[in-house]
C-alpha cells in the first residue's frame, strides 16, 4: 500500500511539472478563471464515474474523456460552464441536474408495471471495472465486460507452414497495422524457431502501435535446423492486429516462403498457423472485398460474467448525492437506476452520445496519449485524483 501512495505521489509531481513547463503552448497561461473551470469539471468527472450507474456511462472511454473535457473547457473559456458541463456529461448522464433538483418522473420507469431492476455501483478499494483481482468495481444486476487492462500481456504464436530450414540467418517481412479500442494497446513483434529439442527460440522484436498499414522486417538467426518458424504477437491493452502479406526470406534476400492470405489459401492456413490458446485473444481471416484484399486479424475476445454482489446493496431507488462543484453551481446525480436487459432510464439522447464517442475516437487516433501537453497532464491528473479521491 505504501509503495502504490509514493508511486501515486509521483505520478503527481511528474504531472504538475510538465503542466508548469507546458503551459506556454496555448496563448498565455491559463488563467485562475480557466483554472477553477477545471476544477468544477475535475469534480463531476469523478461523481459520474465512479457514482452514476447509467449503461451509456459505464461503456465511456472515461481516459479518453478527461482529455476531451479539458480541451473544451480550454478551447470555450466564455462560454457558460453550466451549459459546457451539460454538453459534455448529458450524453452518458441524461438525469444529472446541475443547479437544480432530480424530477423523479416516468422517464426514469417508462412502463409503470414493468418490474425493473435496480442498477448501483459497488466498489471495493480501487477496483477495475474491467478486470478481476483483490479490488473490484460493479453495477448490480448488469454483467462486467472483460478486456485485457493495461497491465496484461497475452501472447498468440502464430505457426508458419515454412519448408525445413537449415542454420543461417533468415528474414521475416509482414505488413501490419492496428486498430486502438483503447489508448494503451501496443504490440511487440517477435520471431521465433524450434530448436533440435523443441524448444522456442525467439529474438527480441519490435514495439508496434501504427494505425496504418507498414510494412515491417524482421531478422531471424537459427542456430541449428528447424522444422518449424513461428511469429509471437505480445499484446497490451484491447485492440485489433491486422497482418498481411508474410514472406520468408534466406540470406541472399530470396523469398522462399510467402502467404497472402487469399481465399484459395484459407484452409490450408487455418491448418498451418496455430493459435496457442489466449485468455483474451483468437485470430480470423478477414475477406476485404472492397480492396481485394486478405489478412489475418487478431482481435480481442469480449467475456462477460454475471456477478455476484460484493456487498449488500444499501441504496433504494430514488437515492442521489448532491455537491457543490464550485460557489455558484451544484450537482445532483442519482446513485440508483432501474433497468432492464436493454437500458437503464432514462436513456440518454442518441445522437448526442454518436458524437460524443466520435470525438473520444478522434482523440485515441490522433496518438495525443504519446504526446507531452496541456491537455494530457491535466487529464492525468483528473484521472489519479479521482481514483484517489473516490
Amino acid at each position: 500500500m505504501i509503495r502504490s501512495i509514493c508511486s501515486i505521489v509521483l505520478l503527481l509531481i511528474t504531472a504538475f511539472s510538465a503542466i508548469s513547463q507546458n503551459s506556454h503552448q496555448r496563448s498565455g497561461k491559463i488563467s485562475k478563471e480557466v483554472i477553477e473551470r477545471i476544477k468544477a469539471f475535475n469534480k463531476l468527472y469523478g461523481y459520474v464515474k465512479y457514482f452514476h450507474p447509467s449503461d451509456e456511462a459505464a461503456a465511456l472511454d472515461w481516459d479518453a474523456f478527461a482529455i476531451y473535457g479539458v480541451q473544451e473547457i480550454l478551447n470555450n473559456p466564455d462560454k457558460k460552464l453550466d451549459d459546457l458541463l451539460n454538453q459534455l456529461f448529458l450524453p452518458v448522464a441524461p438525469s444529472i441536474v446541475i443547479n437544480g433538483e432530480i424530477d423523479w418522473g416516468s422517464q426514469f420507469y417508462p412502463l409503470s408495471n414493468f418490474e425493473y431492476d435496480t442498477i448501483q455501483w459497488q466498489h471495493l478499494g480501487n477496483g477495475d471495472f474491467n478486470t478481476i483481482n483483490i479490488y473490484q468495481s460493479l453495477r448490480t444486476n448488469r454483467n462486467r465486460v472483460f478486456r485485457p487492462s493495461f497491465y496484461d500481456k497475452e501472447e498468440i504464436i502464430l505457426k508458419l507452414n515454412t519448408p525445413e530450414l537449415k542454420k543461417g540467418n533468415y528474414q521475416i517481412k509482414l505488413r501490419l497495422k492496428n486498430k486502438l479500442l483503447d489508448n494503451f494497446y501496443r504490440i511487440r513483434i517477435s520471431t521465433c524457431w524450434t530448436d533440435s529439442s523443441g524448444a522456442l527460440v525467439c529474438s527480441d522484436g519490435g514495439v508496434s502501435y501504427t494505425k496504418r498499414w507498414l510494412n515491417y522486417a524482421f531478422k531471424v538467426d537459427v542456430t541449428d535446423s528447424t522444422k518449424s518458424m513461428y511469429i509471437k504477437v505480445t499484446t497490451r491493452g484491447t485492440g485489433e492486429t491486422l497482418i498481411d502479406k508474410i514472406k520468408l526470406l534466406n540470406d541472399k534476400r530470396k523469398e522462399i516462403w510467402s502467404d497472402d492470405f487469399t481465399l484459395t489459401d484459407l484452409e490450408s492456413f487455418l491448418n498451418d498457423f496455430d493459435s496457442r490458446n489466449n485468455q483474451f485473444f483468437q485470430c480470423k481471416i478477414v475477406d476485404d472485398t472492397i480492396n481485394r484484399n486478405h489478412f489475418l486479424n487478431i482481435y480481442p475476445v469480449v467475456r462477460k460474467l454475471k456477478d455476484s454482489l460484493l456487498f449488500k446493496p444499501k441504496l433504494a431507488f430514488g437515492n442521489s448525492i448532491k455537491k457543490n462543484l464550485n460557489e455558484t453551481l451544484s450537482i445532483e446525480l442519482p446513485t440508483v437506476l432501474l433497468g432492464d436487459s436493454m437500458n437503464t432510464y432514462p436513456i440518454a439522447d442518441n445522437n448526442l452520445l454518436v458524437k460524443l464517442k466520435d470525438s473520444l475516437t478522434k482523440i485515441n487516433e490522433s496518438a495525443i496519449f504519446d504526446k507531452v501537453n496541456v491537455e494530457t497532464r491535466l487529464a492525468d491528473l483528473i484521472v489519479i485524483w479521482n481514483t484517489i479521491q473516490h
